[in-house]
């Protein structure tokens, strides 16, 4: 492909996990949404993002220099790959799967103990 080409990526399969529920120390729920995006014929990985609650206030509209409107919490996708990885592989279902039991194992610990002893 040309260097003046626009390159293209295609997100092949979106999922989102049940809220996973997070020690009591951190608190709250964990949400997760999967993406498998297919870079070229037999090339797939994947992307994870969490769901978050951010307060934002708009900038405008304004009346004598302060916005009009109030603050609103809104939710928010943000990258999570740095924090559980990210996988590669020849199909859209291998990738999928090896990133699923990647975040059981980090976020779940007890299943990868019981899955040990069978």
């Amino acid at each position: 492909m040309s260097a003046n080409r626009l390159r293209v990526r295609e997100v092949v399969k979106t999922v989102e996990l049940e809220p996973i529920q997070l020690p009591a120390e951190g608190g709250g729920d964990l949400h997760l949404r999967v993406e498998i995006i297919k870079e070229h014929a037999s090339r797939y990985f994947s992307r994870i993002w969490k769901l978050e609650f951010y307060r934002v206030q708009p900038s405008f509209p304004q009346k004598r220099g302060k916005p009009r409107l109030g603050p609103a919490d809104e939710q928010v996708l943000v990258p999570f790959d740095t924090v559980v990885g990210t996988v590669n592989g020849a199909s859209a279902a291998k990738v999928l799967r090896k990133i699923l039991k990647m975040i059981q194992r980090r976020f779940i610990p007890d299943t990868a103990d019981s899955s040990a002893h069978r």
